[in-house]
């Protein structure tokens, strides 16, 4: 199978690999395999942005010091994404329809399905198309499960309580979505019943994108999620 992936200037090599599920296989369509191939640039994107940023800071400091070191190069997007990564995410189309539209399996591997409906037997194809960003939101239970296999630290459990959530908006205060940009299917695709994991894979959404909710809880969400990936993605590439 030929890869089909995301080119940018400086690199071909593809950040997927689109798979029909083994057991049970549906094919791509093409405004899937674009939906899935404009998030995970997104995340290359911000992962590269990461990375350069830290380098930097070390050159900064290099150059301060008294010693000689050599410049560490800065990385392209797709250098960036398999540096951390280790190549192409495996995206798996399925045909079964569940009352979630992806899920993360074997550390790094996205399945999509279809999804249930209300009405018995009618089941929603197109939700990907129409909801692309939940590809961002699993591509944060990768991160987690890569710095958790790697790194023997838990990312999903590092989380404090005041990060936590009861629900996706304040039911007093509307317009306010727990230091979240949107509300449910918008910028939260993950449970919100005191799920560390899932609120882990959506504050690594936001983190990609840079948007959070205008508010205390907003900024300390983007200052956690911050400093940790600075720290949790210089040790991985290292």
């Amino acid at each position: 199978m030929h890869p089909v992936g995301i080119k940018n200037s400086k690199s071909s090599e593809p950040l997927a690999v689109f798979k029909t599920a083994p057991d049970s296989p549906q094919f791509w369509i093409q405004a899937e395999i674009s939906a899935v191939q404009r998030e995970l640039s997104q995340v290359a994107r911000a992962t590269a942005d990461q990375i350069n940023a830290s380098i930097t800071r070390l050159r900064i400091r290099c150059r301060a010091s008294a010693e000689s070191c050599a410049d560490t190069p800065y990385m392209t997007e797709t250098e960036a994404f398999y540096s951390v990564f280790g190549g192409p995410i495996s995206v798996y189309r399925s045909s079964l329809a569940h009352n979630w539209g992806a899920e993360v399996k074997n550390i790094s591997e996205i399945y999509v399905y279809n999804l249930t409906t209300i009405n018995p037997g009618v089941i929603e194809k197109g939700y990907l198309i129409e909801n692309p960003r939940i590809i961002g939101h699993e591509m944060g239970h990768v991160y987690g499960n890569i710095v958790k296999q790697n790194l023997n630290v838990d990312p999903f459990s590092a989380l404090s309580v005041q990060l936590l959530r009861l629900s996706y908006g304040s039911p007093t205060d509307s317009g306010r979505f727990f230091g979240f940009y949107g509300g449910w299917e918008s910028w939260q695709f993950g449970s919100p019943a005191f799920s560390p994991t899932e609120t882990f894979a959506d504050m690594y959404l936001a983190w990609v994108y840079n948007h959070w909710d205008a508010n205390a809880l907003g900024t300390y969400r983007q200052n956690w999620m911050q400093n940790r990936i600075r720290m949790w993605t210089w040790d991985l590439i290292h």
